[in-house]
């Protein structure tokens, strides 16, 4: 099983009245979202390093669903099959391990997009060891779990088999 956590990419802070929870990606968010949906596809899914996902999940904030929307589409996955839960905004690290845990049995990848510092407490607590210095916008975090089912997942129970984030393709992303 393999849970991969993706943190929206960058947003926008131009209107300071506007609610959090609709604020759009900004002009680096919209630039770094399809660089990572392609590494994502050219380097882990078509390679082979990482299973294409059964099933994404993103919170219901704007700058989330939009980034699931850009990365989706970058690795064929559905719009239509993507899902939202309120519980990926701005969740803590229960949160995130109550939403793997309802998974179904026949999900062997999920992908959820969401936000810190839930998601960064999430990859530190569920992969230990993990390098994780930081879990900055857009960042991938896949982690791994040798449990027999997603109800199995709790802290300490998997190991980190990718981490990346935009800085590391600046050619791209600047």
């Amino acid at each position: 099983m393999l849970l991969t956590l993706i943190r929206h990419a960058k947003s926008s802070w131009d209107n300071p009245l506007q609610d959090d929870h609709d604020r759009p990606l900004n002009e680096r968010g919209l630039r770094a979202a399809p660089v990572m949906g392609a590494v994502l596809e050219r380097d882990y899914f078509a390679a082979g390093k990482l299973p294409r996902p059964d099933a994404v999940v993103t919170s219901t904030a704007r700058r989330a669903r939009d980034t699931a929307a850009i990365i989706a589409g970058q690795i064929g996955f559905p719009a239509e099959r993507i899902e939202e839960d309120r519980t990926l905004y701005l969740p803590s690290v229960s949160d995130i391990i109550r939403t793997a845990r309802k998974l179904p049995a026949e999900v062997g990848h999920a992908i959820f997009f969401g936000h810190n510092p839930g998601f960064e407490d999430a990859a530190l607590a569920l992969a230990p060891g993990a390098e994780i210095p930081k879990f900055p916008t857009c960042a991938v975090c896949a982690i791994a779990f040798h449990a027999g089912s997603w109800a199995a997942v709790e802290r300490g129970s998997g190991r980190c088999a990718a981490f990346l984030y935009p800085k590391m393709f600046p050619e791209n992303c600047a």
